[in-house]
């Protein structure tokens, strides 16, 4: 996408990454310029889940437990759509 000029509409991230955590990818996507503005969503463990309802970064756009239910998935990529865009027409 970046070397079409285009950036992505959401980067779907795993806390749990092998040898790196999840939350240190979410801040290198939003720290790169090159990037664009992609909505993050993170994925946490079931074990995890009460971080659902916290804001863990700003810049989160949603958190999701795994294993990902479809319409859990559906309902938070509508979210973040939704309050994308009534942050745009808000400024």
């Amino acid at each position: 996408a970046q070397v079409r000029g285009e950036s992505f509409d959401f980067a779907l991230i795993d806390h749990d990454i092998p040898g790196d955590l999840g939350i240190a990818l979410a801040q290198s996507i939003l720290d790169d310029d090159g990037c664009g503005t992609p909505r993050l969503l993170l994925m946490v463990p079931y074990s995890q889940r009460a971080f659902c309802s916290e804001p863990l970064l700003e810049g989160i756009a949603g958190t999701l437990a795994k294993p990902i239910e479809e319409s859990a998935l559906s309902h938070c990529l509508m979210h973040a759509l939704s309050s994308s865009r009534s942050n745009s027409t808000d400024s």
